[in-house]
Formats: C-alpha cells, structure tokens, sequence
C-alpha cells in the first residue's frame, strides 16, 4: 500500500500532485475518492488497473476537462486551477485513444499546434517511427491531402503521426492513452525505442492495457479501489502485489 502522507508541504512538491482527489460524474457514481499522489518530474509514470478504473478520467482531470469534486492539482508548487485554461493545456500534449486527423496535408496533420520546428528533425521522428516508407510512397509527400477525401490512414500511421506531434511540441507533461494500441508487434517494437529515446528526461503519465509495453517505466501506479492503491517498479510489483500479476497475465490473454 502506498503511505497516504498528507501531511507534507505542498510547496515541497515539485512534481504533478494530486491532493485529496475526490470525483464523481454529476454527482453521480464516486470515481476516486482521496488520491494523494506526485508523479514525478521527468520521468516516465505508467497507469494500470482494471477497465472502468478510472486511468482515463486521471487524464481528464490533469486536462481540466473536468474539475475534482473535492481536492486540487498542483504542477511545479502550483495549483492549476489558477493558470488560465489555455495556458494551461498548451504545455500539455495530449494523445488520446481516438486520434483525430483532420482534412489538410499530411505536413499540415503532423504539425497542428507545433509552433517551431525543422524539417531536419521532422524527417528524423518519421523514420524512427516507421513511416518513412509510407511518405516516400505518396506521390505528394508531405503535401498529399488526408483526410475524408484524400488518402486514407490506417490507424497504426495516425496513431505513429500524432505520436510525432506530441514531441514536436516540446511539451512540459505528456499524457498518453494507449499510444501504441493499433500497432502490429513489430512496429510497438519500433515505436517503444522510439518513445523512450525522444521522451527520455520527461514528465511522461502513460496508459497501457498491453502491459509488456510498460514494464521499463520509471514508476507504476495501480488505480484500484477508487485511488491509487500501489505503486513502484515493475520489479517491485511483480515480487509483491497479486493485483498486478494478475493484471500482466490478464493482458497478454
């Protein structure tokens, strides 16, 4: 079990703290009650847990999609109910299940809300991230037109095309949700070594059901229960928690 230390000075806590998160839909079911916990600054954080537990909804509050029904969120010693919304979401990238491509160029997709970048380094993110040869088979390039009447994308590329997006933006904290879901075995593969080169050294929360693609994160939390019920290596929870073996063998079935 994790130690509910509320006592410690909230100006102690450099990371992404949540202080005695309570939450419920409309006032309807409890989703959370009484999350005390710091994802670390630069580091990789993975969260797991059964399905309807909540990982989702995590992102969602830190998004301010939704407001906590009791409690607050704190990024760098600071409450982020008070930096203004849209300040806010753009040190934020945000990868979600459904990822949403819209009619323009392929350049155009990649880039949406990236203020700077070189093509040096773009071209360098689409190879590493297997793509390369999806691009050089477009007549257009980069410029080919996607979309609902231009080419159509598996959801593997746009998976891979809002990956590249999302480290493009140079983001404080990346909140990613089943970033390798529609992948084959082969292109996770690619795309893990990927991730773990261009995000080492960030403030990474991620989301996996395939927990083979999480076991080297720097630290995994188990919602259970309505909180974070453990937490630790992969290591740790493997010789100690029942939860997460259980967990590992039921997501390889």
């Amino acid at each position: 079990m994790i130690s509910e230390d509320v006592e410690r000075n909230i100006t102690d806590k450099k990371g992404l703290f949540l202080e005695n998160i309570e939450f419920s839909y409309n006032n309807d079911e409890i989703i959370f009650t009484n999350i005390n916990y710091e994802f670390p600054l630069y580091k990789t954080t993975a969260i797991i847990g059964v399905s309807g537990a909540g990982k989702t909804t995590i992102f969602s509050l830190i998004e301010r999609f939704y407001l906590p029904t009791n409690g607050r969120i704190f990024f760098d010693k600071k409450d982020i109910a008070s930096i203004p919304l849209k300040a806010w979401r753009t040190r934020i990238a945000f990868l979600s299940q459904d990822t949403e491509l819209s009619y323009g160029s392929l350049l155009e997709n990649i880039t949406y809300g990236v203020s700077h970048y070189s093509m040096d380094r773009l071209n360098e993110l689409v190879e590493q991230f297997n793509l390369k040869s999806f691009v050089n088979s477009l007549d257009q390039g980069y410029e080919t037109i996607i979309g609902e009447k231009g080419v159509t994308l598996s959801g593997g590329q746009r998976q891979r095309i809002a990956l590249i997006r999302a480290i493009l933006q140079d983001a404080d904290i990346y909140l990613l949700d089943e970033p390798t879901s529609a992948l084959d075995t082969h292109t996770e593969k690619l795309v893990q070594i990927a991730l773990e080169r261009y995000l080492k050294g960030k403030t990474v929360l991620i989301i996996a059901h395939r927990l083979k693609t999480i076991i080297s994160a720097d630290e995994i939390v188990i919602l259970n229960n309505k909180t974070i019920e453990y937490n630790g290596t992969h290591n740790d929870l493997k010789e100690s928690c029942e939860l997460y073996n259980r967990l590992l063998e039921d997501s390889v079935h």
